[in-house]
């Protein structure tokens, strides 16, 4: 019975914890508006997606996700409603990709340091996490 009982709690530890994630959140200011930029890793089997973010009122008016867009050689970008997050799923937001765009900034903070972005999920409840403001 012993070995049984200890069998069964090695199994159920060995298998890594599922959940939404945001890690390695990153900011670029310039003089009209900044983009952030987060890895989101959803390591569970059911399917969600990011459907808005939020800053301080201290750092910007406004936060939207976009996309990157080319159409015809010409860079532009597009509001975009929601980010499909599939189970078992990883998205790095980067340059010329996925961001969330800030507006209406209050002032030029100090790259090194960090502001609170705050990401609303479909399902999963709302993480928070500490964008680092880069050159």
């Amino acid at each position: 019975m012993i070995v049984v009982l200890a069998l069964l709690m090695t199994a159920c530890g060995s298998s890594a914890p599922q959940a939404l994630t945001a890690s390695n959140a990153w900011a670029r200011f310039t003089p009209q508006n900044a983009a952030v930029y987060v890895t989101l890793s959803n390591t569970t089997s059911d399917a969600d997606a990011l459907v808005s973010a939020s800053v301080p009122g201290t750092v910007a008016d406004a936060a939207e996700i976009h996309q990157t867009t080319s159409q015809d050689d010409r860079l532009g970008m597009k509001v975009s409603p929601v980010i499909d997050l599939p189970a078992s799923f990883t998205l790095t937001m980067k340059p010329g990709g996925y961001h969330v765009m800030l507006t209406g900034l209050h002032g030029s903070p100090i790259v090194g340091s960090t502001f609170p972005l705050t990401l609303l999920f479909k399902h999963h409840a709302p993480i928070t996490v500490d964008a680092e403001v880069r050159a």
